[in-house]
């Protein structure tokens, strides 16, 4: 894939604290991006997350990267719950763990690509870039989903 960007500062999506960022000089900003692992909040399909932080923490504001990541993770397990207690089976680790071994490319709408086995439960996370958006002070996606760069031969 071929994006057209040059960026003049590239960094992982929890450094664009909006906090921090909204007091930078919108020119400053402009060529700012970000990776990350998930969705950023305001993405297409991530409303659930954002009306569960407005309803439960009401006063923390404005969205970062990290209310995604806590939140995908937590997508991952509630699939595998819901897999692991299909027909009114009791939850129990090893069906927890064999539940989560039938994830193959799994995606949704914070995450892309897990793929577990019995014999590997590390990830291969596709990751996407952000850009910093000074007028509304949030990430916005500028690709999508994609393997990450690899290094070396």
């Amino acid at each position: 894939m071929n994006v057209d960007y040059h960026p003049t500062w590239f960094a992982v999506a929890y450094a664009a604290e909006p906090r921090v960022m909204s007091q930078l000089p919108s020119d400053q900003v402009k060529n700012m991006y970000f990776s990350w692992y998930t969705a950023f909040p305001g993405d297409p399909g991530t409303q659930d997350l954002l009306s569960a932080m407005k309803k439960y923490y009401p006063d923390v504001t404005p969205p970062t990267p990290t209310w995604s990541e806590g939140w995908a993770s937590c997508t991952v397990f509630l699939e595998a719950f819901k897999r692991a207690t299909q027909g009114g089976k009791p939850p129990t680790r090893q069906s927890i763990i064999s539940a989560l071994n039938t994830f193959k490319d799994y995606s949704n709408s914070y995450i892309s690509g897990i793929t577990y086995t019995a014999d590997s439960h590390l990830l291969t996370l596709r990751q996407l870039v952000g850009q910093w958006d000074a007028t509304s002070n949030t990430l916005k996606r500028v690709t999508p989903f994609t393997a990450p760069p690899t290094l070396g031969p």
